[in-house]
Parts: C-alpha cells; structure tokens; sequence
C-alpha cells in the first residue's frame, strides 16, 4: 500500500488549493464591496446635485416672476 497519486492530489488540493481558493474569494468579495460603495456614493452626489439644481431653480423662479411682472406695469 504505498501512496497513489490521487491521494497526493486530494491532500495537496486540500491543504493548500482550497486556502488560495478562499483567499481568492475573500479578496473578489471586499472589491466588490468596494466597487458597491463606491456606486452608492456616485448615485448619491448625482441625487444631490440634481435635488440642489431643483432646490436653486424653485427659489430663483417666484423672484423672476415678480421682476419680470414689475418692470411690465
């Protein structure tokens, strides 16, 4: 009974692919969470720009409203 090589592949595979293979896992994992936050925090700004563009045009209308109806009278 000596040691086959499949059983030198199962041991190799175990003790050292199935390691590499969480590392590897780990690390596409926190970059796509990286990648997530980094999405989030873009949407964010676009929304917050667009909702103070918004915030700018509603203050600056009623003003534009009287100015243009007081130079008419």
């Amino acid at each position: 009974m000596g040691i086959t090589y499949t059983v030198l592949f199962l041991t190799l595979f175990i003790y050292i692919g199935l390691p590499i293979l969480a590392v590897i896992s780990l690390i596409k994992v926190v970059d796509w969470q990286i990648e997530q936050s980094r999405q989030r925090r873009l949407r964010y700004e676009y929304y917050e720009k667009k909702s103070q563009k918004k915030k700018e045009i509603l203050i600056s209308f009623p003003f534009s409203i009287f100015y243009t109806n007081f130079f008419f009278v």
